[in-house]
């Protein structure tokens, strides 16, 4: 009806950071919206690392407590 709309700037969304895995991430997204020849709406994902961090670690910590081997990590190879 050509009435302004009010659309949240931030939501969250629940993905599994890992393929076929049954945990699900939380992650704060920002909605975009560019106007043009008409509107067109994306988002974009706010500090993605923390996720991905979070989910290595949890990762790191249940094969740990599930095998009882070591845990190493390493630095990138120049």
């Amino acid at each position: 009806a050509g009435k302004p709309v009010d659309v949240p700037g931030l939501f969250i969304i629940a993905i599994p950071v890992f393929a076929n895995s049954p945990v699900v991430w939380r992650m704060i997204v920002r909605l975009r919206y560019r106007k043009s020849a008409g509107i067109t709406f994306s988002y974009e994902a706010w500090r993605p690392d923390l996720v991905l961090k979070a989910a290595v670690d949890e990762a790191v910590e249940q094969a740990h407590n599930n095998t009882g081997l070591p845990v190493f990590y390493g630095t990138p190879e120049d």
